[in-house]
């Protein structure tokens, strides 16, 4: 694990040598700059993201609160956790630092105590922050998820609503094609009964290559996949999908499962016609 990286600004040496002896000796990176713009130099060339800044206010050219502005205005930085330092304590300039997103401020004379203190709290208010949106992230990827799961299981529905009164294997085919096409997919049905094979095809003829593979996969168990294909096999009926989303796992998952309801739909009709 890298270690926690700390950036401090302060255009006074000694108040800078003091800072660096006291956050080094509790175990962090520390970086420094002697004022506002080095700081920006040395943000902008950092090879990873800074742990927490710790900034002078009162200092030439770009102060502390410019600085932090700054920093929370940039997508790549506006998460790092700022700590001011300043001899000015009143509720104004507090309210300043907090305006321009300041994470909290230590006063002059520096307390090494007090700096480390405050430096374990925002950088744990940080990953505490980052890990709650993560678990929102998280819950909003299973909520949408789960809309297109409904979304998606409602052209099941539709498909059983519009197959209820079919009278041909050609009409059920139909239908099918209009449900797997809602789906993106493109597919091949084969029906069969103790009298004769159908295949249908929306898009063109069924290739005796296509034909051939059904057959060939009626023994490979209820689901088969190879390569970008999968077939569904029941007794009555196999249904070749042609371009399953592989390169998405959780809708390829998805996919299987509503094709699975749809085929157990189509089942039931098939044997009506049968």
């Amino acid at each position: 694990m890298s270690q926690i990286k700390i950036l401090i600004v302060d255009d006074d040496p000694a108040i800078l040598e003091l800072l660096d002896i006291y956050i080094g000796e509790a175990g962090y990176e520390v970086v420094k700059a002697e004022n506002g713009l080095a700081a920006i130099s040395v943000i902008e060339q950092s090879e990873r993201t800074l742990d927490a800044i710790i900034s002078d206010v009162e200092m030439p050219e770009v102060n502390g609160y410019e600085l932090c502005q700054m920093v929370r205005e940039s997508t790549k930085t506006r998460d790092i956790p700022f700590l001011f330092v300043s001899a000015k304590t009143s509720l104004e300039e507090k309210l300043k630092g907090y305006s321009v997103g300041g994470d909290d401020y230590i006063t002059k004379p520096v307390d090494g105590e007090e700096v480390i203190v405050k430096l374990k709290h925002i950088i744990d208010n940080k990953v505490k922050h980052l890990d709650l949106n993560k678990q929102l992230a998280e819950s909003r990827n299973t909520a949408m998820q789960a809309m297109t799961y409904t979304s998606n299981l409602g052209c099941v529905l539709q498909f059983m609503q519009a197959t209820a009164n079919v009278k041909k294997f050609e009409e059920l085919a139909d239908k099918l094609f209009d449900a797997t096409e809602s789906l993106g997919l493109s597919v091949v049905v084969q029906f069969r009964t103790p009298d004769i094979i159908l295949n249908y095809k929306r898009e063109g003829q069924v290739t005796p290559l296509e034909d051939n593979v059904i057959e060939l996969a009626k023994s490979k168990g209820r689901i088969f996949d190879f390569e970008a294909r999968t077939i569904f096999n029941y007794q009555d009926f196999s249904l070749l999908i042609l371009n399953m989303p592989l390169n998405d796992t959780q809708k390829y998952g998805l996919t299987k499962d509503i094709l699975g309801n749809l085929c157990d739909a189509v089942e039931s009709r098939v044997k009506l016609l049968s």
